[in-house]
């Protein structure tokens, strides 16, 4: 059995050790008295400090102002480096944060009082004067005012560079939010909301892109216009950038169609633009251009050419070099200094295919004949009346019979191209009952957003092979009826539309969309409502069709304008 002399004596030894570890009220610090260290080698404890900016404070405004910690020593540096302490910050002596050692003054903290504790590793040996080892000090007391602030500045920085409005910046830049008060203090972000928004193209609409302070630029971004909204005690501060170009190419243009790669006729004014990937043509003052010939010969130096005949089978090209002081790049992400495109010379155009206003009619004893809706060329573009003949084989198409309209081109066009029409007795027609019917398949294009339709198994095949999600069957169609609906191309924004107006179809034609024919047909029963919807906040693909009322009212309640039936499918 233990002595009883000896458990008093280690009593009174573990009281000893507990008294000393104590906090000294007037400093703060927890000592113990156990010290590995020799007296002259000792790292001693001078103070903690709370500072601002780089002065130690004892009073300060609650306008989100920045304080920080700083632990000095007798020895090294004269400070003790992070990582060989953990922080605590106390408000009213109560720990608010801790793990950090910054704290930023908060509107609550008006009519308080702020301390910082520092807890030392059990691995780093520090002491007081008095030879006791330090495990946790005090800070000096910061009493926090209360103060009204004002937004000085405003600006969304690159890195540590601030951005004037408008100044350029390139993909993959990081970009952030910074405002800073009357007295030129960084304000603290936590207390200010972000957003980000995105203009593809002059003037357009513009499209939410990011909820936070910070926004790496991205290669989709390329050409736009950047807006960095920042709410601050319910006022909004607004800083705009733009982001460098991409270059979508050299287009040649003749009339509206880009002819670039393709054939353009002696006496065709053609014009040479360099554009960028959102649809806009880079400034004329911002580049020059030179046309040469097969040979390299220079023929122009100016924006437009119109061939003659000595052009007659030569390849000419246009090539645009942008000024030093122009910044564009190409998709890789690289500067572009010149860029270039051709276009192939030839006497004529040559007719390619023609659409009438209908191929079927029903014997009624009258004369009857389908228009000329449209004539294509070789380019797959309108052309002009002026450029055409149009004969029938019998103008007096009024029996039952097959009939035949030919196209014959003129002036800068060659070549004939014919269709052929039908008039049937009533008992010919087929019954509305026995109309035959196709599937419609939906896919879409993870890359770009865009919603296709298709009427053609192959062609749906084709692209699920390149990547497009199949997302099956959008409807029942009918294989013919009197209503077609058109398909077009936006060979600028990569975009298809559809639609069963004639006028909307013209208009687009006219914009530079290239036709690609009918598409499908609308059930004339009206069985199926085929809804059409159109998205206000994108540059392209802004338009999806569907039967699905579900769908329909999802995208309304997210912005998506309603623009009622497009067409009809079967039931």
């Amino acid at each position: 059995m233990m002595n009883m002399k000896f458990m008093r004596s280690l009593a009174a030894v573990l009281m000893a050790t507990a008294l000393a570890v104590t906090a000294a009220p007037q400093t703060g610090i927890s000592t113990v008295t156990a010290y590995a260290q020799e007296e002259t080698d000792r790292n001693i404890l001078t103070e903690v400090q709370v500072i601002h900016g780089t002065e130690k404070v004892s009073t300060l405004d609650n306008n989100n102002r920045r304080l920080d910690v700083h632990v000095l020593t007798s020895t090294g540096a004269g400070y003790v480096p992070a990582g060989n302490y953990t922080t605590q910050w106390l408000v009213d002596g109560k720990v608010v944060k801790e793990g950090t050692d910054t704290y930023w003054t908060k509107k609550e903290d008006a009519g308080k009082t702020i301390t910082a504790r520092v807890v030392f590793n059990d691995d780093y040996q520090i002491c007081s004067t008095d030879g006791n080892r330090v495990t946790a000090a005090g800070s000096n007391t910061v009493a926090v005012t209360e103060k009204v602030s004002a937004v000085k500045s405003y600006q969304i920085m690159d890195g540590g560079w601030g951005l004037e409005r408008y100044e350029r910046v390139a993909p993959g830049n990081a970009l952030t939010v910074e405002l800073k008060d009357q007295d030129s203090e960084d304000i603290d972000p936590a207390s200010y909301t972000v957003s980000w928004a995105e203009q593809k193209k002059n003037y357009g609409a513009w499209t939410d892109i990011s909820a936070s302070n910070a926004y790496t630029v991205t290669e989709n971004n390329a050409g736009s216009i950047l807006r960095a909204t920042a709410v601050y005690n319910n006022k909004k501060y607004v800083m705009l950038v733009e982001v460098y170009p991409y270059l979508e190419g050299v287009h040649i243009v003749h009339g509206v169609n880009n002819v670039a790669g393709k054939a353009a006729a002696v006496g065709s004014r053609l014009q040479a633009d360099p554009y960028k990937t959102n649809g806009d043509v880079v400034p004329l003052a911002d580049f020059s251009i030179v046309w040469t010939d097969q040979d390299n010969n220079v023929i122009s130096n100016r924006r437009t050419y119109t061939p003659t005949a000595a052009d007659a089978g030569k390849t000419l090209t246009a090539t645009v070099t942008f000024d030093d002081e122009y910044a564009i790049y190409s998709k890789d992400n690289e500067p572009v200094s010149t860029a270039s495109a051709a276009v192939r010379v030839v006497d004529q155009l040559s007719i390619a295919s023609i659409e009438l206003s209908a191929d079927a009619f029903t014997y009624n004893g009258e004369v009857q004949k389908p228009e000329v809706k449209h004539v294509l060329d070789e380019n797959g573009a309108v052309v002009d009346q002026k450029n055409y003949t149009v004969s029938y084989d019998n103008a007096d198409s009024r029996d039952n019979g097959t009939y035949t309209v030919t196209v014959t081109g003129r002036n800068t066009y060659k070549g004939t191209v014919s269709a052929s029409y039908t008039i049937r007795k009533q008992s010919q027609a087929e019954p509305s009952d026995e109309v035959k019917t196709s599937v419609l398949y939906r896919l879409y294009n993870p890359n770009s957003g865009e919603h296709f339709f298709t009427a053609q198994e192959k062609e749906k095949n084709g692209l699920v092979r390149i990547g497009w999600k199949d997302e099956g069957t959008g409807w029942t169609l009918p294989e013919k009826s009197s209503t077609p609906v058109y398909r077009l191309y936006n060979p600028n924004a990569g975009e298809h539309h559809y639609t069963a107006d004639e006028h909307e179809r013209d208009v687009l034609i006219q914009a530079g969309w290239q036709y690609e024919g009918i598409a499908w047909y609308s059930d004339d029963n009206r069985g199926t409502a085929v809804y059409r919807l159109y998205n206000p906040n994108a540059f392209a693909n802004n338009h999806i069709f569907t039967v699905n009322e579900e769908e329909r009212d999802r995208v309304i309640g997210l912005g998506w304008h309603d623009e009622g039936i497009g067409w009809y499918g079967c039931r």
